[in-house]
Order: C-alpha cells, then sequence, then structure tokens
C-alpha cells in the first residue's frame, strides 16, 4: 500500500512531512518473547523477618541481628558479612547464605 504525502504547517512555521493512510504489514513479523520486568520477582509481603545463617562449619542456625521484610531483602545487597555463630566459628556470608524467617 503506498501512503500518500502531505504537508502539515506546526508552530514557528516549519514544514513536517506526515504519512496519511500508511498502515504496518505484520505478516511477516516476528513476536519476541516478552522479558519479565524485575518488579515480578520482588515479593510483596513487608511483614518482618529475622535474618539467620547457617555456619559453614557445625551447620548450627543463628539469628545474625538482621530484621528485614522479604520485599526489601529481594532488592538488597549481602556480600561478604562476617558472622560468629554460638560455637565461635567465624565466616563471611552472602546473600544466598542468609535464611528470613518470620517475626511472631
Amino acid at each position: 500500500m503506498e501512503a500518500r504525502r502531505m504537508h502539515t504547517r506546526l508552530d514557528y512555521g516549519k514544514t513536517y512531512n506526515t504519512l496519511e493512510n500508511l498502515k504496518a504489514d505484520l505478516s511477516d513479523a516476528t513476536f519476541v518473547k516478552r522479558e519479565r520486568s524485575r518488579e515480578e520477582d520482588i515479593p510483596k509481603d513487608v511483614s518482618p523477618h529475622d535474618l539467620y545463617a547457617k555456619c559453614k562449619t557445625c551447620g548450627i542456625e543463628f539469628p545474625v541481628g538482621i530484621r528485614t521484610n522479604p520485599r526489601s531483602f529481594a532488592t538488597s545487597s549481602y556480600v561478604g558479612n562476617v558472622h560468629k555463630c554460638p560455637d565461635g566459628h567465624v565466616h563471611p556470608y552472602d546473600k544466598q547464605d542468609y535464611l528470613l524467617k518470620k517475626v511472631n
């Protein structure tokens, strides 16, 4: 389909070319899968939770003294935090090492 070209006068006396009656032919179009937005991955829960870590030596779960919520935890960065377990073992912990437990 051929579009009819016409001139349109806008403010400031400038002339712009516009296309009239132009329709896109999408018969051969390839559609790309829609990517999920980051917002869809963030939990909606904002109730208080305590952060726990599991000792890498003895396996004891212990509170690390941080209170947060799943939404804030998902958007925060936790890298190389050092904690001491009740048995005295000291290790660095990253985000994947933490457990969230809901405060009762």
